[in-house]
């Protein structure tokens, strides 16, 4: 796996105490750089200025959710193998299946701790 200093990764939340809270758990598996959106259209206009090494989204955002941002990941030659983990409330077998029949990496119910987090992370990572 690459020093994980030096991956980018972006947190895509409505609710800015979870990308925080997200961002600390990272922060103490030694991840440093983050970008942040709140919504699946601003994870994408982020995305189109640069590059990340993996999304970690949640599913219920308003505007553009995150299973669209991840289908529009997916139909974009530029992203469709960008590592996705989709984080959310509703853990119901439908969700986890459409999730990970849309091309997630990984489907993480809430609430997680930063173990099982790291746990799904470092496969993924390699």
């Amino acid at each position: 796996m690459p020093d994980r200093s030096e991956l980018k990764i972006l947190v895509v939340d409505d609710y800015r105490f979870m990308r925080s809270l997200i961002i600390r758990m990272l922060e103490g598996m030694g991840f440093r750089q983050f970008l942040e959106a709140e919504d699946g259209e601003m994870a994408l206009d982020l995305l189109e200025g640069g590059s990340v090494d993996l999304v970690l989204s949640d599913y219920q955002m308003p505007n553009m959710d995150g299973l669209e941002m991840l289908r529009a990941l997916r139909q974009d030659e530029a992203y469709a193998s960008l590592p996705v983990i989709i984080l959310t409330a509703d853990k119901t077998p439908a969700v986890e299946r459409e999730v990970l029949n849309s091309g997630a990496q990984a489907f993480l119910g809430k609430p997680f701790t930063a173990d099982k987090l790291e746990e799904i992370l470092l496969p993924i990572l390699g």
